[in-house]
């Protein structure tokens, strides 16, 4: 077995430039083994090492140190020399191969980001993965939790939170009552949906997919992630002003205004759902120097739950999904540049997007709304041939109701009507999680 265990940073030579070590335990006995080495990948290009040394010890920060001190029989290291001056991200697994084998063994991923000064001096930059969350009920979090003990059996986890899973946002809902939850940041865990005044609490997507993250953001390999959400239960993606969300706006974007003809856009509450979303990312990015010390913010996705209130019309959702998505990512690349100073620096991909489709029995107020969601979901399975980077993940054979010809209603099987039951919505945000490991991370491995 092989783990990495740190990096060690170097002073800068004469030419101010600095050097990087990293460090592997080997558990077991190096003559079983062909060769040892590290997959380094910075900024974006892969090298892969081989290591021709192993060590009992090590000298480290001027003390010696033990390789069973750590877990393992011995120590390997590669050293990368002469960085010079600029802002470096690596992600780096070391791997073994048995004498005879054909494959190799690797261990997970840890990942270091530094700073070169002009001087040589090094930086250790503190990292978070961030996904936003956005969209209406079923994002907010509107799921009542029924059984916690079966909630800590699916994930023992949420019971005192994640320690490299974070969450922040507000889950607001569309009662007349108190309808923001904006909670600072704070360890993911259960129960971090809605607020409605009850002794009920509630989940979104978060439990499920900080579950499935979890596999790559933990202890072990050091990488941290953090969720900001900010969903409206109700909401439309069309310039709806009406309702229960009427003086809280939609989720109208300026491109989609602009096509709309819509001249007072900035003043008015059409497209406010879009801005506070952004208003929400600015605010809890700003919190996280302070919470937890994180000076590089890397915006990796967007879980986007939304389209019950606008299921009717699937040709106008396109047309305003593809707006949204476009200005989306050019707000949050000027929002990034903008927040990237005093020593924080924000980056955003060219943010993947996931559209989680509603279910099949959507509110089924009749008997003919199965073949209305039916459409709607077919559109949204659609929408990654018209809009770059997007995702689909498919909610929809997860049942909310079921149509009963004989009484001629829908008999509810999740928390109500609108909304998936405890089991599936752990369920659901564990495959968001899912599809983020293999479809988006895996891209870079």
């Amino acid at each position: 077995e092989v783990v990495v265990e740190g990096f060690q940073v170097g002073d800068a030579d004469e030419e101010n430039k600095a050097d990087a070590r990293f460090v592997a335990t080997l558990r077991g006995d190096y003559r079983d083994l062909e060769e040892v080495g590290f997959e380094i990948t910075c900024n974006g290009k892969l090298a892969d090492v081989s290591c021709h040394y192993v060590y009992e010890t090590l000298l480290a920060d001027g003390q010696l140190i033990n390789a069973n001190t750590y877990g393992g029989n011995y120590f390997f290291c590669y050293t990368v020399r002469n960085i010079p001056e600029g802002a470096y991200s690596f992600d780096v697994r070391c791997w073994s191969r048995q004498k005879g084998a054909q494959e190799r063994v690797y261990s997970n991923f840890k990942t270091m980001a530094v700073n070169v000064e002009p001087d040589g001096s090094v930086t250790l930059q503190k990292s978070i993965d961030i996904y936003l969350i956005a969209g209406q009920s079923n994002a907010a979090g509107y799921t009542s939790i029924q059984d916690e003990n079966a909630a800590y059996l699916f994930a023992p986890e949420l019971r005192t939170g994640y320690s490299n899973i974070h969450y922040a946002g507000n889950s607001r809902n569309n009662s007349s009552g108190v309808r923001d939850r904006d909670l600072p940041w704070q360890p993911a865990a259960l129960g971090l949906g809605v607020d409605l005044g009850t002794a009920t609490t509630y989940i979104g997507p978060e439990a499920g997919m900080a579950k499935a993250l979890s596999v790559d953001y933990n202890e072990e390999t050091g990488k941290e992630a953090g969720f900001i959400k900010y969903a409206f239960g109700g909401s439309s993606l069309f310039d709806d002003t009406t309702g229960g969300t009427a003086k809280d706006g939609n989720w109208v974007s300026p491109g989609y205004a602009e096509y709309l003809r819509i001249t007072d856009y900035e003043s008015s509450v059409t497209g406010l759902m879009y801005r506070n979303l952004l208003a929400q990312v600015e605010k809890n990015i700003l919190e996280l120097y302070e919470y937890g010390g994180y000076t590089q913010i890397n915006i990796k996705a967007l879980y986007w739950m939304q389209g019950c209130s606008n299921r009717s019309d699937p040709t106008e959702y396109r047309r305003a999904f593809e707006f949204f998505c476009s200005d989306l990512r050019a707000d949050l690349s000027e929002l990034a540049k903008e927040l990237s100073d005093d020593g924080q620096t924000v980056r955003v991909s060219e943010l993947p997007i996931i559209v989680g489709t509603i279910s099949e029995t959507q509110n089924l107020s009749s008997a003919n709304m199965e073949s209305v969601n039916a459409a709607f979901i077919n559109m949204q399975k659609d929408l990654p041939l018209t809009v770059e980077n997007c995702y689909v993940a498919d909610n929809s054979q997860y049942a909310i109701n079921r149509w009963n010809e004989a009484t001629g209603s829908a008999e509810v099987l999740g928390s109500d009507k609108y909304h998936w039951n405890q089991d599936d919505a752990l369920a659901i945000g564990e495959n968001v999680g899912k599809l983020i490991l293999n479809e988006i991370l895996s891209e870079k491995d």
